[in-house]
């Protein structure tokens, strides 16, 4: 009799937790927004590190709000190549090392150049994308750092 109470406890508490343990269809797969800095200058970015979220991207998107921008996180620095598939505005993009120094940038990336990809210019770790015109209008160089308000 302890057995199948058990059992049935168990069993309510799984059909209970699923929801919580696994997301549902359609859910995002980005948390919610977190704080960076790059240089002096701060925005709010969802955080890409799952490879589905990576693969995404901010495809299919209408618009970016304009202090906004997505963190890509690489689990170790490499040359990951970018592209604009099923893009819908232009981006820059901020290349960072795994020193989270910026390394070099990709400007006014139109929707138009898919299938072309972008590649950083030495090994990175993070990636930012952003509003096209927003680095040079931040004033963003080579060398600033990114500074992440929490860890991820």
């Amino acid at each position: 009799m302890e057995k199948t109470l058990f059992l049935l406890f168990l069993l309510v508490f799984l059909w209970f937790s699923w929801g919580k343990l696994w997301p549902k269809r359609g859910a995002p797969l980005m948390p919610a927004s977190k704080i960076i800095t790059i240089g002096n200058t701060s925005l709010s970015v969802e955080v890409a590190v799952d490879n589905e979220a990576i693969t995404r991207g901010l495809s299919g998107r209408e618009k970016l709000a304009e202090k906004a921008g997505l963190l890509f996180v690489f689990p170790a620095p490499g040359y990951y190549p970018f592209w604009m598939k099923e893009m819908r505005f232009p981006i820059d993009i901020i290349w960072i090392g795994a020193d989270k120094k910026v390394v070099g940038f990709s400007e006014n990336i139109l929707p138009e150049s898919y299938p072309a990809t972008f590649a950083p210019p030495s090994p990175v770790q993070y990636v930012v994308e952003v509003n096209a015109g927003w680095v040079e209008e931040r004033g963003i160089l080579v060398g600033d750092i990114l500074t992440l308000s929490e860890r991820l």
